[in-house]
């Protein structure tokens, strides 16, 4: 046995201190005072309403709708950087010159 050992069952051969006697007065008290006075602060009274199912729903979906407006709305980036050009990556952009659908763009 190493020491660890030693001291673990040292620890364990100690009797567990008995709990003071106003523990269970004060235990008691506490949850009398918190059922009696459920005071939530406003921050917890919008957390607890914003959690619920539809409201959290519906705020994904606006968000999810402005996101999509903020991105039609905002034009897209043209600079195409120095490393891209010599490496030849215009094959991944959305106005590819070998992408079909650049083609119809343009006759839009």
């Amino acid at each position: 046995m190493n020491d660890l050992d030693a001291l673990l069952n040292q620890l364990a051969a100690r009797p567990i201190p008995a709990a003071p006697d106003y523990l269970r007065e004060d235990v008691w008290r506490e949850i009398r005072r918190r059922v009696e006075s459920p005071g939530h602060s406003h921050l917890e009274q919008f957390a607890q309403w914003f959690w619920r199912q539809h409201v959290a729903a519906a705020s994904i979906a606006l968000a999810m709708v402005l996101g999509a407006g903020f991105a039609r709305m905002g034009a897209p980036a043209q600079a195409e950087s120095p490393a891209s050009r010599a490496l030849g990556l215009r094959v991944f952009s959305e106005s590819a010159p070998m992408l079909r659908l650049t083609a119809m763009q343009a006759l839009r």
